[in-house]
């Protein structure tokens, strides 16, 4: 267990959380399309929008290609980052995603060279 406090007003409040509590706050850890696997929770991944269609996108980093469910208005080949949820459907996954950058004004050799050192 331990504890979480937080100020409301003008005074303090102890919760007693569980360790074995999910922990939601949890950074999305971004990986290469080819190493996701079934382990993984909360991921993110760069690539280029490869397709689109009303509710899904594609997105291709050189390593592989995955689906994000997200609606988006962005065109296709634009490089992006998709930070979701992973799905795992026994024969592929799918990134039900909360969010998505624009990262088409960035520098993609440095950002991928950095993503390399860091992992």
């Amino acid at each position: 267990f331990f504890y979480l406090n937080f100020r409301i007003g003008g005074s303090y409040n102890y919760f007693l959380i569980p360790n074995s509590m999910p922990q939601l706050n949890q950074p999305y850890k971004e990986v290469n399309i080819k190493e996701v696997d079934s382990t993984q929770k909360k991921i993110a991944v760069s690539g280029f929008i490869v397709s689109k269609n009303l509710d899904r996108i594609s997105i291709d980093d050189g390593s592989g290609i995955i689906n994000a469910i997200i609606e988006t208005e962005l065109p296709i080949n634009t490089y992006v980052r998709v930070s979701g949820f992973l799905l795992n459907y026994g024969d592929g996954y799918e990134i039900q995603a909360h969010l998505i950058q624009d990262l088409s004004n960035i520098n993609q050799k440095l950002h991928k060279k950095v993503r390399a050192l860091l992992s």
